[in-house]
């Protein structure tokens, strides 16, 4: 099925080409800034969802936790949002890595 979609396309001969091209791109890296983005609020909220739930069980109503759970879980991704990842993407671990080797070696 692929070898005669390739046949009939266009761009058969280049396609190669094409994906060495993409391969080789100096394009940034986006899959942290994905996973920063959007895995990371919603993990953090299911498991601060859970730990506040379980904690307010022991001394409200199932009501009473449920919406607790879930207006705190709010804040804290909240939190996250707006304070720390925008302060996180500031870090420059590659620049402070190579400064701490250049350290170690003017030690040595």
């Amino acid at each position: 099925m692929a070898q005669q979609h390739c046949q009939t396309c266009g761009q058969r001969h280049n396609c190669g080409e094409i994906y060495r091209q993409i391969g080789q791109s100096k394009a940034q890296k986006i899959v942290r800034k994905v996973v920063a983005a959007f895995l990371v609020p919603m993990v953090l909220f299911a498991v601060v969802l859970g730990v506040l739930y379980n904690f307010f069980m022991r001394y409200f109503s199932e009501d009473v936790s449920a919406a607790a759970g879930v207006l705190l879980s709010a804040a804290i991704v909240l939190l996250y949002a707006v304070i720390i990842r925008p302060f996180a993407g500031r870090w420059d671990f590659e620049r402070i890595n190579t400064e701490c080797q250049r350290s170690d070696q003017e030690r040595v």
